[in-house]
């Protein structure tokens, strides 16, 4: 009784610890799109910022 008590409790552990690392897998893999994402928009908004103060100065100068 005791050894299909240990082995079924062996079994779960393995099949939950299986399915947590699945689990975090798929979390790493989405934060990393979305880290990546965030980094894309984040060089766009710099580029963009960057290229109204150009703007703004060249206004700015003309006036």
């Amino acid at each position: 009784m005791t050894s299909i008590m240990i082995e079924s409790t062996i079994l779960w552990l393995s099949h939950y610890h299986y399915y947590r690392l699945s689990v975090v897998k798929v979390y790493f893999r989405t934060n990393i799109f979305i880290f990546n994402f965030m980094m894309i928009v984040n060089k766009v908004c710099s580029f963009f910022f960057f290229f109204v103060r150009c703007i703004v100065r060249y206004i700015y100068i003309q006036t």
